[in-house]
C-alpha cells in the first residue's frame, strides 16, 4: 500500500509540474481531484499499454494515408510527363512548319492548365478524405480512452477539449 501511495505521489508531482507549464485556461481544468483520478488511472500500466497500441494503430494509419496521397501525386506526375511527351512528339511531326507550332504550343498550355486544375482538385479531395479519416481515428482513440475511464477523455471535436486531452 505504501508503494502504491508513493507511486501516486510521484505521478501527482509529475502531473503538477506539467500543469504549471499549461496556459491559465487549460490549468483550470486540472483540479486536485482530477489529478488524483489521472494518477490513479496510471498505476496499473493498463493506460500505458492502451496508449502504446493506439500510437501503433495511428502510425500505421498515417503511413497508409501518406501512401494513398503519394499514389495520387505520382499519378499526376505521370499525366504531366505524358502531356510533355505528347508536345515533343507533335513538335517533331511538324517537320519545320513553324506556323503550326504556335497552335500546338497553345493547345499544350491549355491542356497543361486543365491538368493542373484537375490535379489540384483531386489532391484537395484526397486531403479532405485524409483529414476525415484522421478525425475518425481521433474519435476512436477518445472513445477507447473514455471506456478505459481515463480522466479528461471523451469523444469531442472541440479544439479546447482536444488540446486538454493532448496536454
Amino acid at each position: 500500500m505504501a508503494d502504491k501511495n508513493q507511486n501516486i505521489e510521484l505521478y501527482l508531482k509529475t502531473l503538477n509540474s506539467i500543469k504549471e507549464e499549461l496556459s491559465e485556461p487549460m490549468r483550470s481544468h486540472f483540479t486536485e481531484e482530477r489529478l488524483h483520478q489521472l494518477a490513479a488511472s496510471l498505476l496499473d500500466g493498463t493506460v500505458f499499454e492502451i496508449i502504446k497500441e493506439l500510437e501503433e494503430i495511428q502510425a500505421l494509419t498515417e503511413e497508409q494515408l501518406l501512401q494513398q496521397r503519394m499514389k495520387v501525386a505520382t499519378a499526376h506526375k505521370k499525366k504531366q510527363t505524358e502531356l510533355n511527351q505528347q508536345l515533343r512528339d507533335q513538335l517533331r511531326k511538324l517537320d519545320g512548319r513553324q506556323h503550326h507550332e504556335v497552335v500546338v504550343r497553345q493547345r499544350y498550355e491549355d491542356d497543361k492548365q486543365k491538368l493542373e486544375r484537375m490535379s489540384e482538385a483531386e489532391m484537395t479531395t484526397k486531403d479532405k478524405e485524409i483529414v476525415k479519416q484522421l478525425d475518425q481515428l481521433l474519435e476512436e482513440q477518445q472513445s477507447v480512452l473514455e471506456q478505459a475511464s481515463v480522466p479528461f477523455f471523451f469523444v469531442t471535436n472541440q479544439k479546447e477539449s482536444i488540446q486538454l486531452q493532448m496536454g
